[in-house]
């Protein structure tokens, strides 16, 4: 039989390896096209987990410690011990490292903003430290304190925990765009306080 479908035709049968070919070498280069998008893909999103995983650890070693730094002026105004006042120059040390380390993981005008209000907030907690401080020691009592606490300390210690708080969002969850480190104020977390 001779024409278009003659199985033994030799024109046929390279028509067939032929068609045969290009699709192993067509399926070969989408496979090949796949996996390295797949592992582009797979090692960016590890590379962004890490870099995210970095950042928002030292963003919780900041929160822990100025919420460590609080707890032990709380405990030096309850207790009255000199130990507890002997221990907040180290935590101070340790904010500001802290602070300086995250600055420089960052380098959008927001993230330092938000960042020079944590170390400013930071500051006014230790002078609201200092001003107390001698009170305690000549004998006032914690009740005579409370007045000046919740007017003077109070804002503070929430301006602080807020600006924290809104740090440890945005290194959590953060966009991929290495520019956009830290936003300011995102509109759910105006709402905590």
């Amino acid at each position: 039989m001779v024409g278009k479908f003659d199985l033994k035709s030799r024109e046929f049968q390279k028509r067939l390896v032929l068609g045969f070919s290009i699709t192993i070498v067509l399926s070969c280069l989408l496979a090949g096209v796949s996996f390295s998008l797949l592992h582009s893909v797979a090692a960016s999103k590890d590379l962004v987990i890490y870099d995210s995983a970095q950042d928002l650890i030292v963003a919780e070693r900041l929160q822990a410690a100025i919420q460590k730094k609080i707890a032990v002026y709380r405990a030096f105004l309850i207790y009255r011990a000199d130990i507890y006042g002997d221990e907040l120059p180290r935590l101070q040390e340790q904010i500001h490292a802290t602070l300086n380390q995250l600055e420089g993981l960052t380098n959008s005008v927001e993230a330092k903003a938000l960042l020079g209000r944590i170390e400013a907030g930071n500051q006014l907690h230790d002078e609201l430290y200092r001003r107390t401080q001698p009170k305690i020691k000549s004998g006032v009592t914690i009740k005579q304190l409370i007045p000046f606490l919740e007017s003077q300390g109070r804002p503070i210690r929430r301006g602080l925990e807020r600006d924290v708080f809104v740090l440890r969002l945005n290194e959590g969850a953060r966009p991929q765009e290495s520019e956009n480190r830290i936003r300011s104020r995102p509109p759910h977390a105006a709402r905590i306080y």
